[in-house]
């Protein structure tokens, strides 16, 4: 008979390992400290925000005003996330953006949490490497700041599968274990509830957990209400959880909900993506779309050592399938290929490169620190392979610090050079923060300045104009001639003029005979152009 499966403790050599996790997350801490508010305020960031405080009135209101049920379509979206943000800063409104930064930031601090206790299980190389693996994916630590979409989903997908995977390695799964996975879900859900897919997830994990104790005395004693009832348990745990804080959920429990789980991969709106150097419709997009952004946007250190770990997970179940370690690898393993799978199978409607598929990146983080634990077991030099494998996570540092606050738009040298050229880099205009302050500095008197882009572009400038600057829209690309004062301002009452324009979508274009008199963008990539104008 296979030894039982258990929740034996972290082997004593992988401790000391152990006690460096709360200091690399102390030192993530004071690096967001010390730069979360270099970051610029995104294209969706007005609308979510605006979100949640609509969702606030529903409350404040005894749920008489449901405006947050007809604006847009974010009905569709839990708003759990938005309405604990709007709640923070209602009594001080003129932080509204560095509260909500803030929040993002936690929320991403969280998440390497999850993945530390996480990666606990497999030992203490695993824990630290999987903590310093996430920090040090550009992606993941660019969107900590100023996506309040994905970022709150990944935290909470994270805690979700750390439940599953205390559930699932434990030899007796109790009360204690099922309310836990319905909390962490249920909170999954009231993020985003495309997130159900979750469920198939666990149930594919607690298969192989159920197959690898069947058959033992401790199994085979349980009587049924005693298994199934806590999951009961659970999962009405997880429906009132999710939609406890959803008003739109409030006008029919059962099937609103449903109905956004359908939504979540329906989504009717079309974008132009940038990518591989074409402008494609982001429902057209070829079905390498995904895995090649993980590709060309994970450092190649960090990339490999994930492919080793997932070679290593594979070759620890055949050698033992029934293990603890073995259901754990099966459960990380599902992490990361299922969403790829619906990706591939569905092909849902997604663009901005990997920034719907965040969740997905601490599992990958996890592998690479799996990976340095099995070669780090296999050399007599113990402290050789983790300091190699330390240096080669914080090789891509160095680009980040140069692309700061623009970490969203990294790539690898497998994109080659000029990456804007062929892919989008700052999708989500957090470069108007950067231009706005320099057109402050720049002018001192009245000073006008067109903004390239809809409403929501202008939203990304407006918070970081100075008192003599004032903000006017142009919601249209193809505009040709000189910039010139709009004939609603006096002639004479602006002193400056300027026009500001993303490259997305062509905004950049505008006004052609003006001249550039300034470039945002970092490395060898341009994000926003500065036209001077005739006041």
């Amino acid at each position: 008979m296979k030894p039982p499966m258990s929740d034996s403790a972290t082997p004593r050599p992988d401790r000391r390992w152990c006690r460096s996790a709360p200091f690399i997350l102390f030192l993530y801490l004071v690096i967001i400290l010390f730069t979360w508010r270099d970051y610029g305020v995104t294209w969706d960031e007005n609308v979510q925000s605006r979100y949640g405080e609509l969702v606030l009135q529903y409350f404040d209101s005894g749920g008489e005003d449901r405006s947050c049920n007809t604006y847009f379509d974010l009905k569709y979206y839990g708003p759990v996330f938005e309405l604990v943000c709007a709640a923070w800063y209602q009594s001080a409104r003129d932080l509204k953006v560095e509260i909500r930064h803030l929040c993002i930031a936690l929320c991403a601090v969280m998440t390497v949490v999850a993945v530390a206790l996480f990666g606990r299980s497999f030992g203490g190389l695993a824990m630290v490497f999987g903590m310093l693996a996430l920090i040090m994916l550009p992606r993941f630590y660019g969107h900590s700041f100023n996506n309040s979409k994905d970022i709150p989903f990944a935290c909470a997908f994270a805690w979700s599968m750390l439940a599953l995977a205390y559930a699932v390695r434990a030899e007796t799964i109790g009360w204690r274990h099922a309310l836990t996975c319905g909390a962490a879900v249920g909170l999954l859900l009231a993020t985003r509830a495309g997130g159900v897919f979750v469920f198939g997830i666990a149930g594919l994990a607690a298969t192989h957990a159920w197959l690898a104790r069947r058959g033992r005395p401790a199994e085979t004693d349980k009587r049924w209400p005693s298994v199934v009832l806590p999951w009961i348990a659970a999962l009405v745990l997880c429906w009132v959880l999710m939609i406890a804080v959803w008003p739109w959920a409030h006008e029919d429990p059962l099937r609103n909900p449903l109905r956004a789980f359908g939504a979540a991969t329906s989504f009717p709106q079309k974008y132009d993506v940038l990518f591989e150097g074409r402008i494609v419709k982001s429902d057209a997009l070829p079905w390498y779309y995904l895995i090649k952004y993980i590709v060309i946007t994970t450092p190649l250190a960090l990339l490999a050592m994930s492919v080793i770990g997932i070679a290593y997970s594979v070759s620890l179940q055949r050698r033992d399938w029934r293990s603890s370690e073995a259901v754990l690898c099966s459960l990380l393993q599902l992490w990361l290929a299922v969403p790829l799978l619906i990706y591939l199978i569905k092909r849902p409607n997604i663009y901005d490169g990997l920034r719907h598929f965040l969740f997905v990146l601490p599992a990958l983080a996890l592998f690479a620190g799996l990976a340095v634990r099995w070669v780090a077991q296999r050399t007599k030099r113990k402290y050789l392979i983790p300091a190699i494998a330390a240096a080669a996570l914080l090789v891509p540092a160095v680009k980040m610090y140069k692309l700061h606050p623009y970490q969203t738009s990294y790539f690898n040298f497998i994109a080659g050079k000029q990456p804007s050229q062929r892919y989008d880099t700052d999708y989500w205009v957090s470069s108007y923060k950067e231009a706005i302050e320099w057109i402050n500095r720049a002018s001192t008197e009245s000073t006008l300045v067109l903004v390239g882009g809809n409403e929501q572009a202008l939203a990304c400038a407006t918070p970081f104009a100075a008192s003599h600057v004032d903000l006017v829209g142009v919601n249209h690309v193809g505009v040709l001639g000189e910039l010139n004062v709009p004939d609603h301002f006096m002639p004479g009452s602006i002193q400056h003029l300027y026009y500001v324009g993303h490259i997305r979508f062509g905004f950049d274009d505008n006004f052609p005979d003006s001249p550039i008199v300034h470039r945002v963008g970092r490395l060898d990539d341009v994000y926003t152009v500065i036209r001077d104008g005739q006041p």
